[in-house]
């Protein structure tokens, strides 16, 4: 089982529960964390025994959005063409959730 820091991965039954694990950001969403995000439903959508995927987010809300510090997710964009690709990977990465065969439930609460 792989080793996240930024999201947790639990099972209870048939239900994969996918934590967003940054309260002390509000879950903003940093490029580690998107990282772990897609390799933890990658994990979750394999397993034969999870019915159901839950994704929430841990401590006082669900997720504040993209980590818009000096070290969040756009510090590498510079130029047009590197605009297009970040945006280009980013609506690929949604859309893939799109794709999922399980259902998903979003647990939303604060932010």
């Amino acid at each position: 089982m792989p080793d996240y820091s930024l999201v947790k991965v639990d099972r209870d039954g048939p239900l994969g529960i996918l934590t967003l694990n940054r309260p002390e950001k509000l879950n903003a969403l940093s490029n580690p964390m998107l990282e772990e995000f897609d390799r933890a439903l990658a994990e979750l959508g394999a397993d034969p025994e999870v019915r159901v995927l839950i994704i929430k987010g841990a401590g006082r809300a669900f997720s504040a959005g993209y980590d818009i510090s000096p070290a969040g997710p756009m510090k590498d964009i510079r130029t047009i063409t590197g605009d297009h690709e970040d945006v280009k990977a980013r609506l690929e990465r949604w859309l893939r959730l799109w794709d999922r065969p399980k259902p998903m439930i979003t647990q939303f609460h604060g932010y």
